[in-house]
């Protein structure tokens, strides 16, 4: 990152099993700690979740902002962070809502933004719906 907070693309090449993406959603939800024990600082966990100088972004849901490699956004009145990797990844937090989501797809043509946009305008607004009831 050249000034320590922004680097444009995230970390490249990392993979995760779905289950292991639900885990970092889970240090998020529970402000760093997981199964009960403390794995990140509460300081950094409320630093990713409200960064102090967040840069708009250009690709992701509407209306994102980014910063410290999450992105953030609104939905239904709820504060969304999250992550995205190329070809349909993602890892959606809803502190409000106690909701981790994870996506865990492949799509590695040129496909891969048309799929990211149908989760983020349709897919996802619905499953928003549901679980906000």
């Amino acid at each position: 990152m050249k000034d320590g907070y922004y680097d444009g693309s995230g970390l490249l090449s990392i993979r995760l099993r779905t289950c292991d993406l639900i885990k970092i959603g889970s240090l998020l939800l529970y402000k760093g700690r997981y199964a009960g024990r403390r794995i990140v600082s509460q300081k950094w966990i409320d630093n990713i979740l409200r960064p102090v100088a967040p840069y708009n972004a250009t690709w992701g849901f509407p209306n994102s902002t980014y910063a410290l490699c999450w992105y953030h956004t609104r939905g239904d009145s709820v504060e969304i962070t999250y992550g995205m990797g190329w070809g349909g990844q993602f890892l959606v937090v809803i502190p409000a809502l106690r909701a981790v989501v994870a996506v865990n797809e492949s799509i590695a043509d040129f496909h891969a933004i048309a799929q990211s946009v149908l989760f983020t305008t349709k897919i996802f607004p619905e499953l928003l719906k549901a679980i906000s009831f």
